[in-house]
């Protein structure tokens, strides 16, 4: 090969990365197992990318052990937001016991206006409005994380059409025992309020049970500056369901 064209197409080369490093500035994974008196019964994985000023949210949940033939659970759900962490859309593939769903959802601030879509039945489609700061659950949590305050923080969340407003409180500093040994932690408190009047349409297990009046949620975030999501506690009746990190993956990209 002529030596020329080899620079040109070593040139290419060094540029295309350059341009990929540039881009592509993090990313984040966590796995998580969810139990129900003490027994493992879902594992979620969440992965976090920042990409061209937008910001990728990826999450798979899938029943495990005893529980899979219980209530057999394998969902996914990806969200694309901006750099404020304010979904531009919101996909969910549900395939649940007894339960489907395929849907997006694009959203229009500018009209705050929400566009469902579904891809199995048209009688599910619907126009409905948003909050200016509806997000979805993913993406309420990396942003309560990414704000974390020692006072208040108000989020809205867009829960199956239904706008509700989450409270969330800083409780205490907190040692627990995590993946990373005892380590000091900030205790969040979420309490959620429904704004809309309509009723709670059917959806998913695990978004669904989630925001609900008169339940309290529970975050652990690390204290020092990466604020990790460690541990959550769903507190319902009649027993509480915890979240627990079991590992966590990150990879920085460029400068």
């Amino acid at each position: 090969m002529d030596k020329s064209i080899f620079l040109i197409k070593s040139n290419r080369f060094l540029f295309i990365l350059f341009l990929f490093i540039e881009i592509n500035l993090f990313a984040e994974t966590f796995d998580f197992v969810i139990q129900y008196l003490g027994i493992p019964v879902v594992d979620v994985t969440m992965k976090k990318e920042i990409f061209n000023n937008q910001i990728f949210i990826e999450t798979h949940a899938k029943s495990r052990g005893l529980a899979s033939h219980l209530a057999d659970m394998d969902n996914y759900y990806s969200t694309i937001c901006d750099s404020l962490l304010l979904p531009i859309s919101y996909s969910k593939q549900i395939n649940q016991k007894n339960y489907y769903e395929d849907r997006e959802i694009i959203y229009e601030r500018n009209s705050l206006i929400a566009s469902r879509r579904s891809k199995i039945s048209v009688d599910k489609n619907a126009d409905y409005e948003i909050h200016l700061e509806s997000r979805d659950f993913f993406s309420s949590l990396f942003y309560l994380r990414e704000n974390l305050t020692d006072s208040i923080l108000i989020m809205h969340l867009d829960a199956n059409k239904l706008v509700w407003k989450a409270k969330c409180s800083f409780i205490c500093k907190e040692r627990i025992d995590t993946i990373f040994g005892e380590i000091e932690t900030k205790k969040i408190e979420i309490v959620f309020s429904k704004i809309s009047q309509e009723k709670k349409e059917r959806t998913d297990i695990l978004t669904n049970n989630l925001v609900e009046e008169g339940n309290i949620l529970y975050f652990w975030f690390t204290a020092d500056y990466r604020k990790i999501p460690v541990k959550a506690e769903y507190q319902r009746k009649p027993f509480s369901v915890i979240w627990k990190l079991k590992r966590y993956r990150e990879n920085s990209f460029g400068s």
